[in-house]
């Protein structure tokens, strides 16, 4: 996603990332027809790679990878972060896939998106069978967009592409 690009609106690409992950992220608006085509694109990606793989998605990119996971069986995936991701669904049915959703209870837009996009049933922090939530304190949609440093907690210092980094290696 582009450092200024006040949303994290992406560049509508999906892509190898340097070894075995796949970093999504869309500059469409979240409208359905490009969240549909999103979906059907990352599946035929997913489908298409014979080795394990990890995702990362960030923003609206976070919830098209939980989309493309409803009701499939991917054997070859075997993990996902979400990073400061729209998620439509507080609840994730996924159970063979561990899902690292990083978030802030900062982050007004995403709560806004998320109100706006499912009233009802999004959600910043999901639920589900190997869900990790890390909440990072203080940090607002654009801080993540820029790679901001986490002003405080655990991860104080590290910038959100120092974390996914991390979960990306175990």
């Amino acid at each position: 996603h582009g450092k200024n690009d006040e949303h994290c609106r992406g560049n509508g690409q999906i892509g190898d990332g340097k070894g075995s992950g796949l970093w999504f992220s869309w500059s469409r608006n979240p409208d359905l027809i490009s969240k549909v085509w999103a979906v059907k694109k990352l599946q035929r990606l997913i489908k298409s790679k014979s080795e394990k793989i990890k995702l990362v998605g960030i923003s609206i990119g976070g919830e098209i990878i939980l989309e493309a996971l409803k009701g499939r069986h991917y054997k070859n995936i075997s993990k996902a972060i979400l990073v400061c991701s729209i998620n439509e669904a507080h609840k994730i049915e996924e159970k063979s896939i561990k899902i690292v959703n990083i978030y802030s209870a900062s982050d007004r837009f995403a709560e806004a998106a998320i109100e706006t996009l499912s009233l009802f049933s999004g959600s910043r922090r999901l639920l589900g069978k190997d869900i990790l939530n890390i909440n990072l304190p203080r940090m607002d949609h654009v801080d993540f967009c820029a790679n901001a440093p986490v002003p405080r907690g655990k991860y104080k210092g590290k910038t959100p592409s120092d974390i996914v980094n991390e979960f990306l290696r175990d």
